[in-house]
């Protein structure tokens, strides 16, 4: 069995990948937040088209996963990228279960619906993105779906679409590594690198 917590899913992906498909492959990941979330992206040129982010704690449990790749490529060699990511972050889910979800995530994605399906550990959701991309999206704890809380890994606009809503005020860092931005709120304080969530603070419950 492979586990996440060894490294990364990204780091495991891609180099399954460049082995078995003769891809280029390159993963590059940058410091943790002080959070401890780390964040780390992956390209994997012709014929598989993919790219992937992956934010992962410091225990390395993969928090969020995303991976787009191209419709016009090769479709199969995607396929199975997203299938081998569902069996490290599954472990304990069969074949059946792991061909039924992503069956039901494609078509989701093909009628538009955004919905979140809750296995293992996980919620997973898919999406088009214009004529030629496709997105499968893996969060750990999500509760997106019934806009409730906010958890690692969210953008800003789940975050607005929460109970937390809109924060008081915004306190913005700009460095080389990108944008990290504090968000306050009468309850706590919501952490964001470039846009997403890396942590969640509550000094009292959130109504």
């Amino acid at each position: 069995m492979i586990s996440s917590k060894i490294l990364s899913v990204g780091a495991l992906l891609t180099s399954l990948m460049a082995t078995s498909v003769g891809a280029h492959a390159a993963e590059t990941c940058e410091k943790p937040s002080p959070a401890g979330i780390r964040r780390c992206t992956s390209k994997i040129g012709p014929p598989a088209n993919i790219e992937m982010v992956t934010y992962f704690d410091r225990s390395h449990d993969t928090t969020d996963l995303e991976i787009t790749f191209d419709l016009k490529g090769d479709t199969k060699v995607a396929t199975g990228f997203v299938e081998s990511a569902m069996i490290i972050l599954l472990p304990d889910a069969g074949a059946a279960t792991i061909s039924s979800l992503f069956r039901k995530l494609a078509e989701n994605a093909v009628k538009g619906e955004n919905k979140f399906i809750t296995q293992g550990r996980y919620q997973w959701a898919s999406a088009r993105i214009g004529n030629d991309r496709m997105l499968f999206r893996a969060v750990k704890d999500k509760t997106l779906q019934n806009g409730s809380g906010a958890s690692v890994g969210m953008s800003a606009s789940d975050v607005l679409r929460s109970k937390w809503g809109k924060p008081l005020s915004i306190n913005k860092t700009v460095t080389a590594s990108g944008s990290h931005e504090q968000w306050v709120y009468s309850g706590g304080y919501i952490y964001f690198d470039n846009g997403i969530v890396t942590a969640v603070e509550t000094t009292k419950k959130v109504r």
